[in-house]
């Protein structure tokens, strides 16, 4: 009896005992614990005032950052205690450590900037409907396994943004003025601005459970300035990413790949993903891997939609160009490929009025697979040879054409050409700027002086017609005066006519078609007539043809 009243004696003095700091703390995780379990009543949004509570009655005082802390400790217990890896243990490392190679990696967090209405939510929409719909390959790159479960926290947008563009990709669908998601789809879940979530302690903790739920979902977040709107932080402050890494810490032991979607800021010509981001750098160097999304040319050209699609990251970098079109992307091609081919438009934009003559001509000619020296360029333009060499070899700088022979010893006059021993060189124009003159019908009705219908075989002498000036009616005329120096020139009749037969050809360079006592043709610039040296002149003088590049560049402008 002496024993057990001493126990219990024991007992009551224990109770009445003050417990220890370390007594109350235990108490408490082991609450928390609680929240943790599956049947706990206590919600998501109400565990930090539960346990507010409950310190309060232990009479523990604690601040609102230590009780988020041991929330977060909870967490962890409840998914497993980390282990350390050591020499003596099998670790498993998958070789695929990206869901789209080169661009999103798996179980990471990818950061994706782009200036507004470039187009990086239906970039990663599109991703989504590709890969579950059983693309094998977006933007040329390789989609890794199946589309894992997505979740959008899509507090960037309301639902009647969100549901139209879900639907204009088949993850959504609408029926009797409602949406739906798409049945078996990839999406499991939203959020939008109608019914937001944060990356606050509440909004993480949904975001945890959601990742717990599906091991290795696939997590959008769109976008990060309005998921930390309630913390009220500046872009330019150095815990811009304090967020995002508590976003980490939870969604890191469940292989959840995430895809953060952010504002960029204007970045300067030649800069990286990581420094188009907007804000602090701190944001970008807390991912794995960034993604920037730029206009290629539309400061230049409005009408121009292509975008630059760059990555840099712990991966290796990927430089693309895509285009969007019926609201699908798709790959133009590589980036160094576009930027050569735009490097050779903007020099040939950049051409001056003489540049672009010899340009013209060296096209012409080689459409007709010959090549052209100085002395052609002499024959068909007003200029010296030295001035002609000088050109070509300015056009063979800017990469328009390329030396196809000679300039050695021994080995005659330099030769050029838009083509090389691989192919095409150069950029080269749709159409030929020269209008081939075509063959006439001289049977066809045409309109006479007395306006009555006649043929062509009706004109006397038609065949000896060569000068449009001085033959009238299809008599012979008398001379007229140059107007340049007033020599008289010979009656048409009596200039000598072309032969019928063709020229056999040569093993020499043939040049550029000419006329040996020329031919009297309309300029292109004032419309008055000129004496031709060779078919392809167009101007009556070196005036003329400056005056009709800078109109035909101003028209350019205009239509820009």
């Amino acid at each position: 009896m002496t024993d057990l009243t001493t126990e219990l004696a024991s007992l009551v003095a224990e109770e009445g005992r003050k417990k220890t700091t370390a007594e109350l703390s235990l108490l408490f995780d082991e609450e928390i614990d609680r929240l943790f379990l599956e049947d706990s009543l206590i919600k998501i949004q109400d565990r930090k005032i539960h346990m507010r509570g409950f310190a309060k009655d232990l009479g523990l005082r604690m601040s609102e950052q230590e009780i988020k802390r041991k929330i977060w400790d909870g967490r962890k217990r409840s998914v497993g205690a980390p282990v350390m890896l050591t020499p003596d243990m099998a670790i498993d490392a998958p070789d695929e450590v990206w869901a789209c190679e080169g661009i999103v990696m798996k179980a990471d967090t990818t950061l994706l900037v782009a200036l507004p209405k470039v187009g990086k939510t239906t970039l990663m929409i599109d991703l989504i409907a590709k890969w579950h719909f059983g693309c094998e390959e977006y933007l040329g790159q390789k989609l890794i396994g199946k589309c894992p479960p997505v979740y959008i926290i899509g507090t960037d947008m309301p639902r009647s943004k969100w549901l139209p563009l879900l639907g204009r990709f088949g993850l959504a669908s609408k029926k009797d003025g409602k949406w739906y998601l798409l049945k078996n789809g990839p999406i499991k879940g939203m959020f939008t601005q109608n019914e937001p979530i944060h990356f606050d302690d509440e909004g993480i903790a949904v975001i945890g459970d959601l990742a717990a739920k599906d091991k290795g979902c696939l997590l959008v977040c769109d976008s990060y300035h309005k998921l930390i709107k309630p913390f009220g932080l500046s872009e330019a402050d150095a815990n811009f990413d304090g967020p995002l890494c508590d976003l980490q810490e939870v969604i890191a032991p469940h292989e959840t790949t995430a895809v953060v979607i952010h504002h960029s800021g204007h970045s300067r010509k030649g800069e990286g993903a990581v420094a188009a981001s907007r804000g602090s750098t701190a944001l970008p160097a807390a991912v794995s891997q960034v993604i920037n999304m730029k206009w290629l040319r539309k400061n230049e050209d409005i009408n121009d939609k292509r975008v630059v699609l760059e990555t840099e990251g712990r991966g290796e970098e990927l430089t693309i160009i895509i285009s969007q079109e019926n609201e699908r992307w798709s790959l133009e091609g590589e980036a160094s490929e576009v930027f050569a081919e735009q490097r050779l438009i903007d020099a040939e934009e950049e051409l001056n009025d003489f540049q672009d003559e010899v340009l013209t001509i060296v096209r012409h000619r080689s459409k007709n697979e010959l090549n052209t020296t100085a002395k052609d360029i002499e024959n068909n333009i007003e200029t010296s040879h030295r001035q002609a060499g000088k050109t070509l070899r300015q056009l063979e700088k800017k990469g328009l054409i390329i030396q196809t022979a000679g300039g050695g010893k021994g080995q005659g006059e330099v030769q050029f050409n838009v083509k090389g021993p691989k192919g095409l060189k150069g950029h080269t124009e749709t159409k030929d700027p020269v209008i081939d003159v075509e063959v006439v019908d001289v049977k066809q009705k045409v309109l006479t002086l007395d306006r009555s219908l006649g043929s062509m075989e009706s004109f006397p002498n038609v065949k000896d017609i060569k000068d449009p000036i001085t033959a009238k009616d299809g008599k012979d005329s008398k001379t007229v005066k140059d107007q340049k120096d007033g020599k008289d020139l010979k009656d048409s009749k009596d200039r000598k006519t072309a032969k019928d037969t063709p020229t056999k050809p040569s093993n020499k360079t043939p040049k550029s078609p000419t006329c040996k006592n020329g031919t009297t043709k309309k300029c292109d610039s004032c419309g008055k007539p000129f004496l031709a040296k060779s078919s392809v002149a167009r101007f009556c003088g070196n005036t003329c043809r400056g005056r009709f590049h800078s109109q035909k560049k101003r028209e350019n402008n205009v239509t820009k």
